[in-house]
């Protein structure tokens, strides 16, 4: 009986312990930022993430004073906007299901070991470059292509769906495998000797060491302090691509950018949105054709693009023109048009240094817009009736200037045709909708 009793009574202590463990993680949460996060024996774990939180982020160092040493299963469920996660350098556990990591917990996690003897890591010496980029002398053979796009079901990533890139920059970081669930096209970022790399083999991910230049497929290479942007060139396409955060540096030469020891096979040029500014010289004397410079980036330096022999077409996206060095563009002979958003190509044509490439500049048209204001309306339809009044057919010319909207059937002819659309389309447009039942462009 007193046995029976006492288990009872030991039940009962250990439920109330548990429920009171409970009640005191879930009521001591913190925000700060994108984060919200509990504090234990003066260390914080996060909990969750705004799940509005888009492009890149970066989980800081430390949440209120205190460093981040955990990141519990879930803290990025429905995170459905992030494109790449960045973790800190003072992560003890990633995905962990409870705070209290103990030190035995470590030694049952093998993924987190590498032993130094199979592979050392003086068997690929490094140089460091003034830039911050390290190159190594030795290349890892690439085994596979890598792709861009994610589904994650479950674990901490949780329906990120739009996760490509997850950079671990702590080396013995745990990663709690049960919860940590990635799809095989989500490139990790880490060090050759950590537990970044050993998930990322057992996962099957590609993988991109911070001190290498070579990943499966790609050249690559990072910079910035904490190596938070990074780039590869696709060896089987040319297309250089530079995804992360912030400003890429000026360099004082033409040579001395790290991508341009690939230059010969660099082919295409892009950009993520978290780039905001391009530095001198950093993509002079490439091979590419086109160009498009997103909206992000409001400051391209001195010689940014110079002597792109093989550029034809720059598209800019931002309704408000960058701050550029008009050298920017300077001897890329073949560049015949820069397209700006319609209705703001008086804006660069008249913007320091874009003003250098004003005969160049036109802005990207829609059909029916003679005017180039990127609106259609009965002012185009004023505009396209003295064009065509004013039309000499033996000289195939206008007194009267239209833009390359006033085609508005889109067959490459402007005449009478164009006109008529024009006003059925003017006709029928419903104003409270913004629709007409006319559609300009290409007739089927």
């Amino acid at each position: 009986m007193n046995s029976k009793r006492l288990s009872i009574i030991s039940m009962t202590v250990i439920v109330f312990s548990l429920l009171f463990a409970l009640f005191s993680f879930s009521s001591g949460a913190e925000s700060e930022g994108l984060y919200t996060y509990t504090v234990k024996d003066g260390e914080a774990t996060v909990i969750a993430c705004d799940s509005t939180a888009s492009g890149t982020v970066t989980v800081p160092e430390a949440l209120g004073g205190y460093p981040v040493a955990y990141i519990r299963d879930g803290a990025f469920d429905g995170c459905s906007e992030i494109t790449e996660i960045i973790i800190p350098s003072s992560l003890k556990e990633l995905g962990t299901v409870n705070p209290d990591i103990t030190t035995a917990k470590v030694t049952t996690a093998p993924v987190t070991t590498l032993p130094v003897t199979t592979a050392p890591v003086t068997t690929v010496p490094a140089v460091t470059t003034n830039n911050g980029w390290t190159k190594p002398i030795k290349s890892i053979k690439p085994t596979q292509a890598l792709t861009f796009s994610s589904e994650v079901t479950s674990g901490i990533f949780k329906d990120c769906s739009a996760l490509t890139v997850l950079t671990v920059l702590a080396p013995d970081c745990i990663i709690n495998e049960s919860n940590v669930k990635l799809s095989q096209s989500v490139l990790i970022c880490g060090y050759t000797l950590s537990s970044a790399k050993s998930f990322a083999d057992k996962n099957g991910n590609a993988f991109f060491d911070l001190n290498c230049d070579t990943l499966h497929g790609y050249y690559a290479g990072a910079f910035g302090e904490n190596y938070e942007t990074v780039f590869f060139v696709n060896k089987e396409n040319g297309l250089l691509t530079v995804k992360g955060t912030g400003n890429i540096p000026d360099y004082s030469a033409h040579n001395e950018s790290p991508w341009k020891l690939y230059g010969s096979e660099i082919l295409s040029l892009s950009f993520s949105e978290g780039i905001t500014a391009i530095g001198d010289y950093a993509f002079c004397s490439l091979n590419i054709e086109s160009l498009v410079i997103p909206e992000s980036i409001t400051e391209i330096g001195e010689n940014a693009f110079a002597s792109c022999l093989s550029l034809e077409k720059v598209t800019a996206e931002s309704k408000t023109p960058a701050t550029i060095n008009e050298s920017a563009f300077s001897d890329c002979t073949s560049l015949k048009s820069i397209t700006v958003p319609a209705g703001h190509a008086s804006d660069y044509k008249t913007a320091n240094g874009w003003a250098a490439y004003s005969d160049i500049i036109f802005p990207e048209f829609v059909y029916g817009d003679a005017t180039g204001d990127g609106k259609v309306n009965a002012i185009d339809v004023l505009i396209m009736r003295k064009y065509l009044a004013n039309f000499d057919y033996e000289t195939n010319t206008s007194t009267v200037s239209v833009e390359k909207g006033a085609d508005a059937n889109g067959n490459g002819d402007i005449n009478a045709s164009d006109l008529l659309l024009l006003r059925k389309y003017v006709a029928n447009f419903d104003y409270d909708t913004n629709t007409s039942s006319v559609v300009l462009g290409p007739q089927k």
